[in-house]
């Protein structure tokens, strides 16, 4: 019997599926939705049909060391006292990302899809609508429409909650670690940014200090994963169970469905998650330019391409509408603030962020090719500059610091196992320093909370013209003169 381990993939696969197929339905033309939805779930289907499930057997050993119900219970306790605390809810604070958030989620409930905006009668130059990777909040959205804005957040919370629940299985599945390390390791893992911040401002930060920029407001972060759920958790945590569905994947043919599952959500992510799936779809267990070849016409499967070429076509035409990034986009050394002095900088970001972690991983993981992948990305991403907070930066390097959190659980179980105190020593001692930043993030949600602060949500919406022109976001997430674009003219209702 494989009972358990089939649901959890086909949890799994629903979740990652169900935004595409919800904007499929809500933007485009019905002849064009019915197409690329029925492609969608074949795939998904045929996906399934080809994986290969543990036994329940070994999937129970796995969820509970040694017949213990414990861990798993105290796991699934500090996963939901951390998502209530993130204030997705609406019952905790909010940090200031989710103006943007609940502007978004408004719009999605209180207008048709697709969402346009009537600006011309306002005095602006042409008509708006909405042109963001919202399609995370569209289940949620569609619970808004029938029961209103507060209902909509509990209905993400709970999207996220089982996306959570899913992730953790996944993990444990994959690196047969204890599920409570686990779930440690995903609410506490961070850099060193306690470290940086002292060494580059020259004093402690408050209880409640956001620590992530303290290599240089605007360039360099890699977020804590506290730090994504709190802040961006409309792309890590599809990231993450996409990511971790990856893992667990061992049939070629399945992995350019998971990749094209991700985009909807989270396209920075996908981004970062592309040069793993190239390694798995044609490197892996190869060393020759035929055996590369085969295992590239395995990839090619046909659950693969029927997924990939509506969401290429449909999500690509519709992101690319949005020229917001361009404003700030280009390689660090041509953009004009940057100076040379920035490569000290540079160089102790890497090393605090992830570089001490590395160089502890590395007798485990030698001759794990993914492991200098994860390495080379870190290295090169912060030279890459789109957005006006470096997002490709922050969001594509998602996929690699979660697999980067995988090697940490297993080298660390290995060295308890093993007996190996200087590495476990090491180890938590990095765990327990980095453990600074997501303490900073909880202890505002808590203090603020406490204080009465909680729904960050100032905007409201993005139909008002005059608003958005005195809010420089804004632009993030509306496009002007929608209908000249291909999307909007051929695709769209």
């Amino acid at each position: 019997m494989n009972r358990l381990d089939r649901t959890l993939h086909i949890l799994t696969y629903t979740l990652l599926g169900l935004p595409a197929v919800l904007f499929f339905w809500g933007w485009l033309k019905w002849y064009i939705a019915l197409p690329a939805s029925a492609a969608l779930v074949t795939s998904l289907i045929l996906a399934l049909k080809r994986t290969s499930f543990i036994s329940d057997k070994e999937f129970k050993a796995r969820l509970f060391p040694k017949g213990r119900w414990t861990f798993i219970a105290l796991s699934a306790f500090i996963l939901l006292a951390w998502l209530l605390l993130s204030g997705i809810s609406g019952t905790a604070y909010q940090n200031w990302d989710f103006h943007g958030r609940n502007a978004v989620m408004h719009d999605l409930i209180d207008f048709s899809w697709p969402v346009r905006y009537d600006m011309l009668s306002q005095g602006a130059p042409a008509d708006g609508a909405l042109v963001y990777y919202f399609a995370f909040f569209l289940p949620a959205a569609l619970v808004g429409k029938v029961l209103g804005f507060p209902a909509a957040g509990w209905a993400l919370c709970f999207y996220i909650a089982l996306c959570l629940a899913a992730i953790l299985l996944l993990l444990v599945r994959h690196t047969k670690c204890n599920p409570l390390l686990l779930t440690v390791l995903l609410a506490l893992w961070s850099g060193l940014d306690i470290v940086g911040y002292l060494l580059f401002w020259g004093a402690p930060p408050s209880v409640t200090t956001h620590m992530e920029w303290w290599a240089g407001s605007g360039i360099f972060q890699y977020s804590s994963m506290t730090t994504q759920l709190f802040w961006v958790f409309n792309q890590s945590v599809p990231a993450w169970l996409a990511t971790a569905l990856m893992l667990n994947t061992e049939n070629r043919g399945n992995l350019g469905l998971i990749l094209a599952l991700a985009i909807p959500a989270a396209p920075f992510p996908a981004v970062g998650l592309l040069p793993f799936i190239i390694y798995r779809c044609v490197f892996k267990d190869g060393r020759t330019l035929k055996t590369w070849l085969l295992h590239l016409k395995e990839a090619l499967s046909l659950q693969s391409v029927l997924a990939a070429l509506p969401i290429l076509i449909v999500f690509g035409s519709f992101f690319t509408i949005n020229n917001s990034l361009g404003s700030r986009s280009g390689i660090l050394f041509s953009m004009d603030y940057f100076r040379w002095e920035y490569m000290l900088n540079y160089a102790v970001f890497l090393l605090l962020e992830f570089g001490l972690y590395a160089l502890i991983l590395w007798p485990q993981n030698r001759r794990n090719k993914e492991f200098y992948i994860i390495v080379a990305m870190l290295c090169i991403l912060p030279f890459f500059v789109v957005g006006i907070s470096s997002d490709l930066m922050m969001r594509a390097s998602i996929p690699a610091i979660f697999i980067l959190v995988s090697l940490t659980a297993v080298r660390l179980q290995a060295a308890f196992r093993r007996r190996r105190r200087w590495v476990a020593a090491g180890l938590v001692l990095l765990l327990l320093v980095g453990a600074v930043t997501p303490f900073t993030e909880i202890a505002r949600s808590v203090v603020y909370t406490s204080q009465g602060y909680t729904v960050a949500d100032e905007w409201k919406t993005f139909s008002d013209y005059q608003a958005n022109l005195e809010n420089a976001h804004a632009a993030n997430f509306v496009c002007m003169e929608p209908e000249k674009s291909f999307f909007f003219k051929y695709l769209a209702k």
